[in-house]
């Protein structure tokens, strides 16, 4: 296992993953207008999804705002699962990523890229760090549905924060962050103009 320091103050460790799972293709799907709208936050820290399970999340750590089968429900998933041949989901931007890890192990020819929301960073990569997506808020008030875990989903509890006041992290000083889980999709070169919904060719 690796242990790092994640953002000043929360030390993680990071798995030994070697190998990742294609979850399959994935054409350009649109996910319910809250998946980008709401935001939650999982109350068991035993079920968080690798970074601290404090931080306020938006977009994949929910099922429903996942791509079909390809809901996060073990740490670190974005990491060790992916999709191929596959394309960023609408209101999502694709991120350039140079991954030396061999979890990123590629057929021949194969472009990795991460899919964070469009108003989201590109994750940060530090070693074998690979951190979510992340957004400094900029509302005063934050309305956050509290769920029990990641797999049961169950919400227990709404609560409400001020958004741009600071936080106990050293990273939050300006405002709170809030984290988006990226997807990873896999592609050679071409497919991804190539992936049809409809009839008709995606942009990417």
């Amino acid at each position: 296992m690796t242990t790092v320091t994640y953002d000043n103050d929360n030390v993680v460790t990071l798995p030994r993953w070697t190998t990742s799972t294609n979850l399959g293709t994935l054409t350009r799907v649109s996910f319910p207008p809250e998946c980008l709208k709401d935001l939650a936050r999982f109350n068991h820290p035993a079920t968080a999804l690798g970074p601290p399970h404090a931080y306020i999340t938006q977009g994949c750590a929910l099922n429903k705002c996942c791509p079909p089968g390809g809901a996060y429900t073990e740490d670190w998933a974005y990491v060790t699962s992916y999709h191929s041949p596959g394309v960023c989901p609408s209101e999502y931007k694709r991120c350039d990523f140079q991954g030396t890890h061999p979890a990123f192990k590629t057929a021949t020819d194969e472009i990795v890229r991460f899919c964070c929301p469009s108003n989201y960073a590109c994750p940060a990569v530090t070693g074998d760090l690979i951190k979510p997506c992340e957004s400094i808020a900029t509302t005063r008030q934050l309305v956050i549905t509290v769920y029990d875990d990641v797999e049961a989903q169950k919400p227990i509890a709404t609560t409400t924060i001020d958004g741009v006041g600071g936080g106990p992290r050293a990273a939050e000083t300006t405002g709170v962050i809030n984290v988006a889980y990226p997807i990873q999709v896999r592609f050679k070169q071409g497919e991804d103009a190539a992936l049809v919904l409809g009839g008709r060719v995606l942009p990417t």
